[in-house]
């Protein structure tokens, strides 16, 4: 997609040349645009559908896991139009290789160096910190980096996680890089304000709705893994970290609309027998659901097990986001942080190594 995107920067000089050509009247230019429009919001709309496609009956359904379909609409959108070009250019079209090379090859150069340093050049692995007599955990459910009153709001989540100076971060609904998102990268921008390993999980293609882990700590063994879904498609990351000679099992995840039990199953499944294990995100399901009573047969509910009192202007019955420990892996404190920031609050927890 990189080295190819220079291509959209021959098809504006194409158009401009023949524009210039035909010189078509303000009713056929209007007519033209609206119905670029038009093919703009259905491709955008294709998008969306690929990951909302559970809250949209009818329409949405048949665009689960079709990223490809959507890609093959822009395509032929944009190439079929070509077949109507007239087979010789006009003498005004004629000088569109000197515009493209004066103008749009100096554009195509520069924004492939910007991709290659974004994307190929690796940044420097953040330094391993030294052993603490606390690990302070944040699970975030970040709503694709809106806030509450639906802006943009990537600054503001990463001055909420930095305040609370957490040593691994669980961040749901993190799937920005995407076109439909703006292709803006929220996971990056956190990580590199936080200075974190990333392990992003599901890739965007899979329709989920993103989770991702940062650590202080390096990874160790980071996987996806996938659970059964008849609605929103559902994943998990597991991975290990190391701290004062002891492992760590961490698993961030983000469950589907009320936390079906299959799925929770599966997860419990999967750690299943692993020792310290931290389990955090956005699970979708309240206390008082055979869901959470399941969990905490072989797990606890680290809010629950610090004591702590409620937090203002919370319910605490209502509570979706959770972080379960094993028994014996030791909560000092665990609070809920509520700011407009985003629609869920932020769950801190201090554990004792």
């Amino acid at each position: 997609m990189i080295l190819l995107s220079p291509v959209a920067l021959v098809d504006l000089a194409r158009l401009v040349g023949e524009l210039k050509a035909r010189r078509p009247s303000p009713r056929k230019l209007a007519g033209g645009f609206a119905l670029g429009t038009v093919f703009f919001l259905i491709v955008v709309l294709g998008q969306v559908f690929t990951t909302v496609y559970d809250y949209i009956p009818l329409v949405g359904p048949p665009f689960r896991d079709r990223f490809w379909l959507v890609f093959l609409l822009a395509a032929l959108g944009m190439g079929l139009p070509l077949l109507a070009l007239q087979a010789k250019l006009s003498a005004t079209a004629s000088a569109t290789p000197r515009f493209i090379g004066r103008v749009f090859l100096p554009l195509g150069c520069a924004a492939l160096l910007a991709a290659f340093d974004c994307v190929l050049v690796s940044q420097p692995a953040p330094a391993v910190p030294p052993d603490k007599d606390t690990l302070r955990v944040v699970t975030y459910n970040i709503q694709q980096g809106y806030s509450v009153n639906g802006t943009r709001n990537y600054a503001g989540q990463l001055a909420v996680i930095r305040s609370l100076q957490p040593d691994i971060v669980g961040l749901e609904e993190s799937d920005v890089a995407r076109f439909s998102g703006g292709n803006g990268d929220v996971v990056r921008t956190i990580s590199q304000g936080l200075g974190m390993n990333t392990y992003y999980g599901p890739r965007t293609v899979t329709g989920t709705f993103g989770i991702a882990l940062l650590t202080r700590y390096p990874l160790q063994n980071p996987v996806t893994f996938f659970m059964y879904s008849t609605g929103e498609q559902t994943a998990a990351i597991e991975a290990n970290i190391s701290l004062k000679g002891k492992s760590y099992t961490i698993l961030v995840t983000h469950l589907g609309n009320d936390g079906p039990l299959i799925q929770q199953q599966q997860v419990l499944s999967r750690l299943e027998g692993k020792q310290n294990v931290i389990a955090m995100g956005d699970f979708n399901f309240v206390p008082a659901t055979q869901q959470y009573r399941l969990t905490v047969q072989s797990l606890e509910d680290a809010w629950v097990q610090s004591g702590s009192a409620p937090t203002a202007g919370l319910d605490m019955s209502q509570m979706i986001d959770h972080v379960f420990v094993s028994p014996g892996v030791a909560v000092r404190s665990a609070r809920f942080v509520n700011t407009p920031n985003s629609d869920h609050p932020s769950l801190f927890v201090e554990i004792q190594p």
